[in-house]
C-alpha cells in the first residue's frame, strides 16, 4: 500500500514525456539545472539519483526486495523508503562491501553471493563488488579499493579449488579403504588435515598460499572427476566380482561380445551390456590394474586412462 505523494508520484512516472517541455523538466538555479519533474524535495531527490547508480547491483536489488516485503503490509511513504529500506540498504551495503574487500567476509557468505553468479562466475563476482566500490569509494580512494577486490577475487578462486580438492581427497581416502590400498597416501591425508571439512566458516583471509600449494596436489580431480572416484567406491561389489570372474580388459571384451550374442535384438538388453561394456573398459585401468600395496602415486597413474575416458564421455558414472 503506497500514500497520495508516492500515487502522485506514479502517475508522473507513467505519463507521455512527448508533451512537456523543458521546463516542466527542469528548472536553472544558480547556473545549474535543477529536475522538477518529480516534485520531490532535495532528500528524496538525492536518493532516486543514489538509486539510478546501484540499480546494477545484485546484492542492491535482493535486498530491496528484502525490505521492502517487510513492508507490504503497511502504508508506504517517501519517508518510510529513505528510512526503512533506502538508509539501510546502503548501511548494509557499506559493509558487505568492506568485508570483502578487506577480506573478512566468511567464505560461506560468500558462497551464497557467488549463487547469485552461477556459482562460478568470478567475473561478474567481481564486476558487482566494482560497482559498489565506485559507489562507496571516491576517485581518490578507487585505486587501494580495486587492489583490494583483486586480492579477495583470487583468493575466493582459491578457496572454491581447495573445497574441491579437500572433497577429492576424501573421495580418494573412501576409495582407499574400499580398496584395501596399503600403501603411501600421507599426502592426501596431509591435505584433509590443512585443508579441514569446514573450511568455509573461515574468512576469505584464511586462504594462504600454504593452502594454496597443498590443493594444487589435487588440482585436476575436478568435481566430475570426484563423482567417478565416487561411483567407483560405491560399485565395488561389482568390481570385486569382475576381478574375480575376469582376467583383464581383453577377457572383458570377450564377455561383453558373449553377453550380446545372448542377448539377441532385446533393445533393453543391449543397451545395459553396452553401458557395463563402456563403463567397465573406462574404469578397466582401476579395475584390473591395482594392487593392494599401491599408494597415492600409483592409484593417481591408474586413474590417467579413466580421466581421458571420463572427459570423453562426461556420463560415463552413471553406466556403471
Amino acid at each position: 500500500m503506497v500514500d497520495e505523494e508516492l500515487r502522485v508520484l506514479r502517475d508522473i512516472v507513467v505519463q507521455d514525456y512527448s508533451e512537456l517541455s523543458i521546463c516542466d523538466l527542469c528548472i536553472e538555479r544558480s547556473g545549474r539545472y535543477d529536475m522538477v519533474f518529480l516534485k520531490l524535495n532535495d532528500k528524496f531527490h538525492e536518493m532516486m539519483l543514489k538509486i539510478t547508480e546501484i540499480k546494477r547491483s545484485q546484492i542492491f536489488n535482493k535486498l530491496w526486495a528484502k525490505y521492502g516485503e517487510k513492508l507490504k503490509d503497511e502504508v508506504v511513504t517517501m519517508e518510510i523508503i529513505f528510512n526503512k529500506i533506502w538508509s539501510r540498504i546502503c548501511d548494509k551495503l557499506k559493509s558487505i562491501n568492506q568485508k570483502f574487500l578487506d577480506g573478512k567476509m566468511q567464505l560461506k557468505k560468500v558462497d551464497k553471493f557467488l549463487n547469485m553468479f552461477n556459482k562460478t562466475d568470478y567475473d561478474a563476482l567481481e564486476e558487482e563488488f566494482m560497482l559498489l566500490s565506485r559507489y562507496f569509494n571516491s576517485q581518490t580512494q578507487l585505486g587501494e579499493a580495486t587492489k583490494k577486490l583483486g586480492v579477495s577475487i583470487k583468493k575466493v578462486k582459491s578457496y572454491k579449488q581447495l573445497f574441491d580438492a579437500w572433497q577429492a581427497a576424501q573421495a580418494i581416502e573412501e576409495l582407499q579403504k574400499v580398496m584395501g590400498l596399503e600403501g603411501d597416501f600421507s599426502e592426501v591425508q596431509n591435505i584433509k588435515e590443512i585443508i579441514g571439512g569446514k573450511f568455509e566458516r573461515q574468512a576469505i583471509n584464511s586462504v594462504s598460499d600454504n593452502l594454496v600449494r597443498a590443493g594444487e596436489l589435487l588440482k585436476d580431480i575436478d568435481p566430475k572427476r570426484r563423482s567417478c572416484l565416487t561411483t567407483f567406491t560405491e560399485c565395488f561389489d561389482l568390481v570385486t566380482w569382475l576381478r574375480e570372474s575376469i582376467k583383464d580388459e581383453q577377457e572383458l571384451k570377450v564377455f561383453v561380445d558373449l553377453a550380446m550374442i545372448s542377448a539377441g535384438e532385446d533393445d533393453m538388453e543391449i543397451d545395459r551390456i553396452s553401458c557395463m561394456h563402456t563403463s567397465c573398459l573406462g574404469f578397466g585401468s582401476l579395475i584390473f590394474g591395482y594392487r593392494t600395496d599401491h599408494g597415492f602415486n600409483e592409484l593417481m597413474r591408474l586413474c590417467e586412462p579413466v580421466w581421458q575416458a571420463v572427459d570423453a564421455d562426461p556420463g560415463l558414472d552413471e553406466k556403471l
